[in-house]
């Protein structure tokens, strides 16, 4: 691995450095943030780990409306989308984009501390947001289960105890309204609070499908979440909360890029870095999800310190229907999924503070059960290449490819996937003063993991002799299956306080990610024998510093780590088979390189410079997939070398006492990196940069009312987010033999340049 550093933003950084070394006069102080990261409150600045975080104020300011829409704020996370409720996450190059329920994602997501395993379930709309903690590199001692490559920690706000609300209102480019709302405060005095809040989003969509006359992407979810706060006395806080969510909408992009086969759809010289906003779709597409949850915060302050009982049950049921194959021919590749998922979990810990010694001790259990079924449907044309290998008489040899005819009925096959999961822990972290700039945080976990995972597969279709399509067409297949493992993670942190403020640090730790079952259909069975995946294990070398400068007028994180990984799970694509299916199994050995920088700045009174940046060198260094690819010396998946986001921000207060305004503006680029471990262009992003701009204008006065105007992708980028070759589709007979690049990526991309304006009142 070359560990060259080559940071493109290094004079946008120096710019920045030199206005605050030259800006004098107001004394503008950057707000010291107080974060959950550890399980107990404590400063951003005295935390030795690489965290960044987002206030609930930003998150609105910048519109974002989705854990998806992180990747365009924070420059290590990156996510990918293969369908609208499909996310798959990713911090350091570290992420899975396999959705099967054998197998668990790289990067954990937590709603008010509650782990949720399936991230898909809770994508739908982020509101009610009180700060978002993004930990990077793995949290394996205190954060629960499968963090090797980080976690998203979700805080929501409590009910207040004295009486507040807040609120806003949006309209927007395809017809997108929304509004959130927020009513809190005390309902018995000094005994009970309770707070209500609400979501709801619509749009018609930001693409139009020429084959239907419909817009796709569009959205339609409603969010509800309502908290009791319970104070009996000074010994007990307990928080209640429960929410519910509904999502539905219209249509999933299958944008296609190359050769659309038989169907004579355009495509209009479309390229994966500049995408149609037309498409050509038989099947919208559509999505019906349903979300509910219930949890409860209990602290109970005794002699020997705080015990806090965390439980949490959720369950989600998803519906969704996508157009595989992209094209305009009636039913020629539809899957449908439904996946319905249940959730227990609770976690006990006791949280003490000695004289120099602070410490956390606890125990944590999980149940879950998901139950996914997918259903593919596939029909031809007169031409087409399958048609005419199946062996159909009424198929040409070179038939028009305009007209769909029914070769003997519907080709498909369902399968189903169940996994039960249970899971325990116990688990213990202290930080102990040495001396009065020492310090010492350690932790240890053993983590005991049990999956009973079950895989079905049955052909569907009337032509039974036909496997390009079902690969169960023999008979249907079933396979069962059980395993356990076990592991230890930890952590040990030097840590050195600073005389002036701040800190530095440097420490090892040890992460650990649950094994698995990879068996997608028969087809996996058929490549491999060996099913099962092993766990995957992260050793992460790091230092860091956070440090205040200038009166805390400049505020600079840096933070430098190598990461090795040993059977990271990797999800790789069969190529051997019509239809390229999902399998996850292990790389023997990974090493990730990197470097993180945060900067934020007050250089003068009313102006807010920020800037945050992500190095990664990444390479797997022994990798032979099932299939026999070597792809030893590729870099990781979701690894771009170089990121950035930078942003300002300026307020001005009107003459006259007329109110104020504040100015916005930031920029996010990454660099181009693979969704999948193989060179082919398919596999890759190339990432355009984003412009995000807005204006708001607060009321004179102790108004509490503001207009907000905002525009995202202002340049009006329109690239691929990840592709996939559906030439098996669309591919005729004609072409194939004919020497024509049958080539057809379908994929999915980010959205349009949309503006808006909000009115918002209480923040």
């Amino acid at each position: 691995m070359k560990f060259n550093l080559k940071c493109n933003t290094k004079l946008l950084v120096s710019v920045n450095l030199a206005m605050l070394v030259s800006a004098g006069g107001a004394i503008a102080q950057i707000e010291e943030i107080v974060v959950t990261a550890q399980k107990r409150e404590q400063k951003l600045s005295d935390v030795p780990i690489s965290i960044q975080t987002l206030s609930g104020d930003y998150i609105q300011r910048q519109q974002i409306n989705n854990v998806a829409d992180l990747t365009q704020v924070v420059p290590s996370f990156n996510a990918l989308n293969v369908f609208r409720d499909q996310l798959s996450p990713a911090l350091r190059g570290a992420g899975s984009i396999n959705d099967n329920p054998g197998v668990d994602q790289t990067v954990a997501i937590f709603l008010d501390g509650i782990y949720m395993g399936q991230t898909s379930h809770i994508s739908a709309n982020l509101f009610d947001v009180e700060r978002i903690e993004v930990l990077r590199g793995p949290q394996g001692t205190l954060q629960g289960r499968n963090v090797t490559g980080g976690a998203l920690m979700l805080v929501t706000s409590d009910p207040s105890d004295e009486f507040r609300a807040k609120g806003d209102i949006s309209v927007g480019s395809f017809n997108t309204r929304s509004f959130q709302g927020l009513i809190s405060g005390p309902l018995v005095e000094d005994l009970l609070a309770g707070q209500i809040s609400a979501s709801y989003r619509k749009s018609d969509g930001y693409l139009d499908n020429k084959a239907t006359g419909n817009d796709l992407e569009a959205d339609d979810v409603w969010a509800y979440r309502g908290k009791l706060k319970f104070t009996p006395n000074d010994k007990v806080d307990a928080v209640i909360s429960a929410s519910y969510v509904k999502d539905t909408g219209l249509g999933s992009e299958s944008n296609i890029v190359g050769n659309s086969g038989l169907s004579g759809d355009p495509t209009n010289g479309a390229t994966l870095t500049d995408l149609d906003r037309d498409v050509y779709q038989d099947i919208d597409g559509e999505r019906d999800r349903e979300f509910w949850d219930i949890t409860s915060n209990i602290d109970f302050h005794t002699s020997i310190g705080t015990i806090t009982s965390v439980t949490g049950y959720l369950e989600s049921h998803s519906l969704s229907e996508v157009d595989i194959d992209g094209t305009s021919l009636p039913s020629a590749a539809v899957l449908d999924q439904d996946d319905e998922l249940e959730q227990f979990s609770q976690e006990l810990r006791l949280n003490a503070e000695w004289e120099r010694v602070n410490f956390t001790l606890g125990a944590y259990y999980l149940w879950s059960d998901q139950e996914k079924s997918e259903d593919l449907a596939a029909n031809f044309t007169e031409g087409h290449l399958l048609a005419v290998l199946a062996g159909n008489p009424d198929a040409p040899l070179f038939g028009p490819g305009l007209g769909p005819v029914d070769i003997t009925g519907l080709h498909g096959y369902n399968n189903t996937f169940k996994n039960e999961t249970t899971s325990w822990a116990i688990f213990g972290d202290a930080s102990i003063t040495l001396t009065d700039n020492w310090s010492f945080v350690g932790g240890l976990r053993y983590s005991d993991e049990s999956k009973d995972y079950s895989s079905s597969c049955e052909d569907t279709g009337s032509n039974a002799a036909f496997p390009f399509i079902s690969p169960c067409f023999v008979a249907p297949v079933v396979i069962e299956d059980e395993e356990s493992w076990d592991a230890v993670s930890w952590r040990g942190i030097l840590q050195y306080s600073l005389d002036g403020g701040g800190m530095m640090y440097g420490g090892i730790s040890r992460g650990f990610k649950s094994g698995g079952f990879s068996i997608d259909d028969v087809t996996t069975v058929v490549v491999r024998d060996d099913y099962i995946v092993d766990p995957e294990y992260a050793t992460n070398y790091e230092i860091g510093a956070k440090l205040a400068l200038a009166d805390r007028r400049l505020i600079f994180n840096p933070t430098i780590f190598f990461t090795e990984y040993d059977d990271l799970q990797v999800t790789t694509f069969t190529h051997g088979a019509a239809v390229p299916r999902p399998i996850v199994d292990n790389a023997a050995t990974a090493e990730v390189f990197g470097v993180e920088a945060e900067i934020m700045a007050n250089p003068v009174e009313g102006l807010d410079i920020s800037v945050s940046y992500s190095y990664i060198d990444s390479e797997y260094k022994e990798y032979l997939d099932a299939e026999g690819n070597n792809f030893s010396g590729n870099s990781t998946t979701f690894s771009p070398k170089h990121a950035v986001n930078a942003g300002v921000s300026y307020t001005v207060n009107l003459p006259r006492d007329n109110g104020l305004l504040r100015f916005d503006a930031n920029v996010q680029w990454k660099d181009k990196y693979r969704v999948q471990p193989q060179d082919d262009e398919q596999s890759t992003v190339e990432y355009q940069p984003l412009f995000n701009a807005s204006v708001e204008y607060q009321l004179p006065g102790d108004s509490l009312f503001s207009v907000l105007l905002w525009g995202k992708n202002l340049t009006d980028e329109r690239f691929s987010l990840g592709a996939a070759d559906r030439a098996t589709f669309n591919a005729s007979f004609a072409d194939a033999i004919g020497g024509v690049d049958t080539t057809s990526l379908v994929m999915r991309g980010n959205a349009p340049r949309t503006v808006g304006i909000t009115l918002r009142f209480g923040y």
